[in-house]
Order: C-alpha cells, then structure tokens, then sequence
C-alpha cells in the first residue's frame, strides 16, 4: 500500500511539474512584450538611422512590436540615463553613437551612472570614417584649403558639432591644435540640428557622420573634402583623408553601438546579438549603410565591450590633454 501510495504521488508531482512549466506562472521566453529602443539624439543623425536600419528587421526576427524613442539631449547622457535606469530585462535598449558611450565619462563630471559600466554592448550596428565637410560658401576643395584659409581668418569659420565632448567636437579641437587654426565651436543637440545649421550657413564647418553629411552632399548643399580615418573608408574610396593631405597618423573614426543595461541576462543580450548580427549581414542592410558611406558591423558583444573598455581610455587621455570638463 504505502508502495502503491508512493507511486500515484510520484506521478502526480511528475505531471505538476509538466503542467507547471507550460502554466501562465512559468518565466515566458524573450520576447513576450514590445520593446523599446531608446536613441540618444534627435532624428536625422547616424544613431538614429542605425536605430531604424535594425529595429524594423529586428521586430519581424523576435516577432515583437519595437518602439524607437529618440531622446536627444546632454550629448547621449539622457538616453543613456534612462536605459542605465531601466530594468535590466531586454525590454528598454540603447542605440548610440559612441562618444556618448566612451567619452562622456571623462568629460562631464558629475554622471550619475558609468556607462562602460552600467551598460553593455550587444552590438555594433555600424561604423565610419568622420566626413570633413563645408559649406560651399567656403573657398575650400581640399584640407590644405581649408588650412590655409582657416589661418588666415581666425574666428571666422564657426564649426557644428552633436555637442560638447562629442567626438566630432574633440575631433575638430584635435584638428584645430594640429594645424594652429582658430575656429568657433557651436554644439547642437545631435547630428540632425547640426546639419540644418550647416546647410544655412549659420556654422561652415563639422566632422560630420556619414549619415548626416552625405545626404547633404549629394544634394549639393554641402561639399565634402576629406574623411577623417587614416585609410580610405571602402563607403568613401574617392574621397581623400585627411592624413594625405599631410596631417600623417590623424585617424578619427566612429561608430553607433545597440546596448542593454549591464545586469541583462546573457541569454537576452545574446538573443539580441544573434539575430542583430544576422540582419546586419543581410545585403540589403549593407547597401543602406553603404548609402550614408558606412558599413555594417554585427560583430560579438565580447568584442564590443572590449572596444568600449579600450576607446573609453582612449578618450580619456584626450579629454585630460585638452582640459574638457562639463557640469
């Protein structure tokens, strides 16, 4: 009997725990609500076309709604507050540019969060040379051009930038110490506003992202004379840099990044990487990046993080060579 009685409990606990996975109280598998991507800047800049190159695609692969909610403002720092702040469940994600990531740290002093820290990478969605570009206002085709006419008119050209701290901005600082040239920096909140000052004159100068400046360029609004990476970009084979203009070793490049808050399941941010990788492999993703002359990244969150830890010093010895620090 007690046998017999053993047996039929056994089997009861069996079929609760068969029951209990499946039941409404089990953990879900991700995702099983929306998801929203928060944009560290306004439209019409490079995070906020890598933002919409993924979400699209990424929603119909986990088969889940995306949100993109842009916050621009403070360089990144708003978004990236709110992301460091949020549940660290894959639910509330980041898409950046990098500076706001690896730079910010060491230029503004009183950040509540670490964003080497508080955030991780799951991916890099794309990357790119810096595009030097003028408005066609300026007597400039070329870098030494643009030099020798900076020279000669100190304070005359007025430079955009996403904002303070920014790479563009510490870009165009690093150029202006290089070649002695003295040039006003004019910060915006994000690439979008920047090239809208730059179209109309108001600024006549910026290290812009390749989303930003290239859709410009092709218009005609603009005219590009240079890129800022030591080698030519494969999206920019024409397009001349600035080390060849005799500038040897200038090499400024950037990216846009997906992140998630530090304590975020591996499984999650692996989840997210797997499937965010394969759309960025996908040739109609590459030739959309192509088109604002970037390339597609996907590489793995390990990676990732391991060029956050390394840019993030990096910049930090620039910014203290420079004596950069905002409230």
């Amino acid at each position: 009997m007690f046998t017999e009685r053993k047996s039929i409990a056994y089997g009861a606990i069996c079929v609760a725990c068969i029951f209990g996975a499946s039941s409404p109280s089990a953990q879900p598998s991700y995702p099983d609500k929306p998801i929203r991507i928060v944009v560290g800047y306004p439209p019409g800049g490079s995070s906020d076309f890598s933002a919409r190159l993924l979400s699209t695609r990424l929603s119909n692969a986990l088969s889940q709604s995306i949100v993109v909610d842009n916050r621009g403002g403070a360089a990144g720092n708003i978004a990236n507050e709110i992301v460091v702040k949020s549940a660290p469940d894959g639910y509330t994600l980041l898409v950046t540019a990098e500076a706001s990531i690896t730079v910010n740290a060491s230029v503004y002093k009183n950040l509540p969060f670490v964003a080497a820290r508080d955030l991780t990478a799951v991916t890099q969605i794309i990357k790119y040379a810096n595009v030097v570009v003028v408005h066609p206002s300026v007597p400039a085709a070329n870098v030494k051009e643009l030099i020798a006419y900076a020279r000669a008119n100190p304070g005359k050209l007025s430079f955009s930038s996403p904002g303070t701290g920014t790479a563009q901005h510490l870009a165009v600082e690093l150029f202006k110490i290089t070649v002695g040239a003295d040039m006003t920096h004019v910060p915006y909140k994000g690439g979008g506003p920047g090239m809208i000052s730059l179209v109309g004159n108001e600024t006549q100068l910026s290290f812009a992202t390749p989303p930003s400046a290239m859709p410009q360029v092709k218009a005609g609004r603009l005219r590009a004379i240079a890129q800022t990476s030591d080698k030519r970009s494969a999206a920019l084979p024409d397009l001349p840099t600035v080390s060849e203009a005799g500038l040897t070793g200038f090499n400024v490049e950037g990216w846009v990044g997906l992140f998630a808050p530090a304590k975020t399941p591996a499984a999650v941010v692996e989840r997210l990487n797997v499937e965010s990788a394969k759309i960025l492999r996908l040739p109609e993703a590459k030739e959309l990046a192509l088109g604002v002359a970037s390339e597609t990244a996907g590489n793995s969150s390990r990676d990732a993080n391991h060029i956050v830890r390394e840019e993030t010093a990096m910049w930090a010895k620039v910014v203290k060579t420079l004596g950069i620090k905002l409230e």
